[in-house]
């Protein structure tokens, strides 16, 4: 008797790669997003520093020339973390495409695993049809040889 080979098993490793491929793809995204809500985090701190700063300066009173030096530096920061958020949307958009392939790569895989069940299920149960039949034929002979004697 032959031994089982599920008969998409190519097509199933091919997708377990790419699926694998894909996670870590994905798993490379959240991190790049941690690290950026890192880098958002240490901006937004610089910023509130420059503005607490740029407000007391002003209470104790100082040159029009820090004023603007000042305001330039906290626009600056602004601006960089407007930036900063319009790529985290970007890489949040990116990761939710990325969850819809992981997924339905995970489906593709899900499905091709259940039809190897399906088919090993079927494999089995003609095996265990043809080990009957070879049984009832060892028997049927012996019985025949033992008439013949």
């Amino acid at each position: 008797m032959k031994k089982f080979q599920f008969t998409l098993n190519k097509l199933w490793t091919f997708k377990m790669m790419q699926l694998d491929k894909e996670k870590l793809t994905l798993a490379g995204m959240h991190h790049q997003k941690h690290e950026l809500d890192q880098k958002i985090a240490l901006v937004q701190a610089q910023y509130d520093f420059k503005e607490n700063d740029f407000k007391e300066t002003i209470q104790r009173g100082t040159t029009a020339e820090k004023i603007r030096g000042s305001q330039f530096q906290i626009n600056n920061l602004r601006r960089h973390l407007e930036g900063l958020f319009k790529e985290k949307s970007s890489l949040k958009s990116m990761i939710k495409k990325q969850m819809v392939l992981v997924v339905s790569l995970s489906k593709e895989v899900s499905q091709l695993e259940s039809l190897h069940e399906k088919q090993l299920e079927e494999y089995r149960v003609y095996q265990t049809k043809a080990e009957e039949i070879r049984i009832e034929e060892f028997i049927a002979s012996t019985a025949a040889r033992k008439k013949a004697i």
